[in-house]
């Protein structure tokens, strides 16, 4: 079952214009910390407190922790992460950006249960403790980040003002963000702490969306070289024209078809599709691949 078979069995849980939402809700976590800083350890993600004290609002409520410290810096971010979230739900649709976050969050919850049971099996660390230290290491910050490296996938090129001054292209700030992740990881590694396991698994589990939109582009992609070129020769019908007859025939070959990953309107007939005015010739690309397709020279 792909993307397409998903959205059309499951479109109407979509949830439009989620960015705003998650906004809200790191609006309403600041109020808690401020207003109530004793209620704020009550809503972290703790599976100890979960499976054993029942406290089964953990499961949502960890969502509602901002990924930044208060600060005029923190509005000018979560702005940001606001403004690309809705720009990437309108390039992808509600549905599919939905899916993309929700399954970021779930390999984080599913993956906190995870660790806290390999914890108290495997690296013989107290149950309460561990429960504790997966609390204090899990938040929304690096789902955030995966929807900035999925933006600078799906637009590459195109260029935003960091803080509001910085000219950055989208490629760019990915490599930058991926480049602190990879020295968060390593600082954690080398504080040669056995707990070093759990931040750098949740940093994994919380960008694991990406890598597998990431693969799942590559595979979409054909081999470099002349590969947009067919050898085959030329069908009766073309584009749905019959040649014999001049006519639109709606049993022959579909109007529109992407050069990249060869889906067709009759796949996914909610499929929009364009041609790259980058690229030499005329070549056709879904909506998934017109900002992410190598152009051909």
């Amino acid at each position: 079952m792909n993307i397409y078979d998903l959205e059309r069995k499951f479109g109407k849980f979509a949830i439009p214009n989620l960015s705003l939402y998650i906004v809200c809700m790191y609006a309403l976590g600041y109020v808690i910390e401020i207003a109530l800083p004793g209620a704020y350890q009550l809503i972290t993600l703790n599976p100890h407190a979960i499976i054993h004290n029942l406290q089964l609002w953990r499961i949502f409520t960890w969502l509602l922790i901002p990924p930044y410290a208060f600060g005029i810096f923190t509005i000018i971010n979560i702005f940001f992460i606001y403004s690309i979230g809705r720009i990437l739900e309108r390039i992808w649709g509600s549905f599919r950006y939905t899916f993309y976050v929700f399954s970021g969050i779930l390999f984080v919850l599913i993956g906190a249960f995870v660790l806290y049971g390999v914890g108290g099996l495997l690296l013989h660390i107290p149950a309460d403790a561990m429960g504790q230290y997966i609390s204090n290491c899990t938040s929304t910050y690096y789902i955030n980040v995966s929807v900035i490296m999925a933006f600078a996938m799906t637009v590459p090129d195109m260029q935003v003002r960091f803080m509001f001054i910085i000219p950055i292209r989208m490629k760019v700030l990915a490599y930058i963000e991926a480049a602190f992740i990879l020295w968060d990881m390593a600082s954690y590694v080398m504080s040669f702490k056995i707990y070093s396991i759990v931040p750098n698994a949740i940093i994994i589990l919380s960008v694991l969306n990406f890598i597998i939109l990431m693969v799942m582009n590559r595979r979409g992609r054909r081999p470099s070289g002349p590969v947009f070129k067919s050898n085959s020769p030329r069908p009766k019908s073309y584009k749905g024209f019959s040649v014999h007859k001049g006519a639109y025939d709606p049993e022959s070959r579909p109007m529109h078809k992407c050069a990249v990953c060869g889906v067709t309107e009759k796949d996914a007939p909610d499929m929009t599709f364009r041609y790259c005015s980058k690229c030499k010739g005329s070549f056709e690309y879904c909506e998934d691949h017109l900002f992410t397709h190598t152009h051909v020279e």
